[in-house]
């Protein structure tokens, strides 16, 4: 059943391949006759990317560098075009603005600082959005990750007359996103604790903020990459161009499932976390007329729809996290 205004379906219009990014041969059929990559293909969990770092770097490195290397060593090949999925963790934290008018990009925030309960990046900084100009200092291997995806594609593409486009996607919520992998994001962690009838574990103190975009708006904005010529060669974010704190997610989602479960603010926080990053979306409004279709409230109600469709899934957060804290990475 359609569960959004742009479903369609796919049954007969798409090839199924079961394959990994890893292998060359599966590359080799997946392009085959095609014109356009859009590359999606990625570990995620910036948490876990900490202590899977091999992983993370042969399928989002290693596996995108493959492609690439099918590629330029087969002008056969009948690829026009590649979009290739990016992240806003690419930035690290996000782009303030201090008391005497400086634009600043804070570097990691001090541990001994943080066990104190100063979560603040700065005294006075007032947050700004984050432009595709902005400075790029990852703070997890995930991140890295995908800023090496980026580049290589970025760079390699104009070598090869194919056109490359980057879209720096925000946190993507909505219908159809994994429920029971607890490295997903907070939208999914969260839902699954109050269909549980668990408290919600809140970090640091709550305040902490991201960009939330709807999924009909990543296809939007994807679909406007493909086929808009004014996309070829340009990095964009796609995002909603609001900060939303993780408290008010939280508030909002108990709300949509009328189920009453505690918050508990626990002042705990993982290392290399950000404290907050949301989207301008000034240039992909100027080159794609973008604009987000959904806000959060709407975005949250056909998300929470969609999830009491399915079945409650197991909360397996708390094993996650004794996984972080054994690795050092949850104070």
């Amino acid at each position: 059943k359609a569960t959004s205004p742009l479903y369609l379906s796919i049954k007969d219009k798409v090839k199924f391949i079961e394959g990994s990014v890893e292998n060359r041969t599966d590359w080799i059929t997946a392009l085959e006759g095609q014109h356009i990559i859009v590359h999606f293909a990625a570990e995620t969990g910036t948490g876990q990317s900490m202590y899977c770092i091999e992983k993370y770097v042969n399928v989002n490195i290693i596996g995108t560098s493959i492609m690439l290397d099918i590629l330029s060593n087969n002008t056969n090949h009948t690829i026009k075009k590649i979009i290739i999925a990016s992240s806003r963790s690419i930035y690290g934290e996000g782009k303030y603005i201090d008391s005497l008018g400086n634009i600043v990009y804070p570097l990691s925030r001090n541990v001994k600082d943080m066990i104190r309960g100063k979560f603040e990046v700065g005294d006075n900084f007032k947050l700004l959005a984050t432009d595709e100009e902005s400075k790029i200092h990852p703070s997890s291997v995930y991140g890295i990750t995908k800023q090496n995806q980026e580049q290589m594609i970025m760079t390699v593409c104009a070598t090869m007359g194919i056109h490359a486009v980057a879209l720096r996607y925000q946190n993507v919520y909505g219908p159809g996103q994994s429920l029971s992998n607890p490295y997903t994001g907070i939208l999914s962690i969260f839902s699954t604790q109050i269909r549980n009838n668990n408290g919600i574990q809140i970090f640091e103190d709550g305040l902490e903020s991201r960009d939330f975009v709807y999924i009909d708006d990543v296809i939007i904005a994807t679909t406007l990459a493909i086929e808009n010529d004014k996309a070829n060669g340009e990095i964009f974010n796609v995002g909603s161009g609001k900060a939303t704190t993780v408290i008010d997610v939280a508030n909002q989602l108990i709300k949509a499932y009328n189920i009453d479960v505690p918050l508990s603010i626990t002042g705990k926080f993982r290392i290399g976390d950000i404290r907050h990053n949301y989207a301008c979306l000034k240039k992909i409004n100027k080159y794609l007329d973008f604009k987000p279709k959904f806000n959060f409230e709407q975005g949250i109600a056909n998300f929470t729809n969609w999830v009491l469709t399915q079945n409650v899934q197991e909360d397996n957060l708390l094993n996650s996290l004794e996984e972080m804290k054994k690795k050092g990475l949850l104070k």
